[in-house]
């Protein structure tokens, strides 16, 4: 008798999303803090470099977060399919 397997169907954008917010704290607990200490150098824009760094960090958390939001955390297409009439 044959074992019959069940395909287990994942949903693409499910997983990519959970990636990029795991990727994405993985990227704003960085201990940089602790590496660099008081220095101050390089400076970006009259900025420290790791505020700088913090900045870019919660804009990429925001936008996977308001793309997740807008497909219902992956179960819908972010653009809609426009329909021929």
């Amino acid at each position: 008798m044959k074992k019959r397997t069940r395909k287990l169907e994942v949903n693409k954008r499910k997983v990519a999303i959970s990636l990029l917010l795991i990727l994405g704290f993985m990227v704003l607990e960085f201990p940089g803090i602790i590496i660099v200490g008081k220095m101050t150098e390089p400076m970006i824009l009259g900025f420290p470099f790791l505020y700088v760094y913090i900045f870019f960090g919660w804009v990429y958390m925001i936008s996977v977060m308001f793309y997740g939001y807008k497909t219902s955390w992956g179960n819908k297409p972010f653009f809609r399919v426009k329909k021929d009439s």
